[in-house]
């Protein structure tokens, strides 16, 4: 076996799958995360931004953009740790 070969059974064998329980649970508060941090940021953004213009829209919509993103990998992050530590 070369090295190459050697790490990918290595990695293989590491991997563990998700229970489909646990990909439920993760969509939903995954769902209710983004609502509630796309509320608290719309209150902010709006605020700051003349609305009727583009680049005021655009510019919203790139901050929800990454802040889903960000959201979304910490939330992946979470259930892995939560999963590794056996509280799933």
């Amino acid at each position: 076996m070369n090295d190459v070969n050697l790490v990918r059974s290595a990695y293989n064998k590491r991997q563990v799958r998700q229970h489909k329980r646990h990909s439920v649970l993760e969509a939903v508060l995954n769902t209710f995360i983004g609502f509630f941090v796309s509320l608290l940021a719309g209150y902010y953004l709006y605020a700051h931004f003349d609305m009727h213009t583009h680049r005021g829209i655009m510019i919203v919509t790139t901050a929800f953009t990454v802040l889903s993103v960000v959201r979304s990998y910490y939330t992946r992050r979470f259930f892995n740790w939560m999963h590794e530590r056996g509280y799933l």
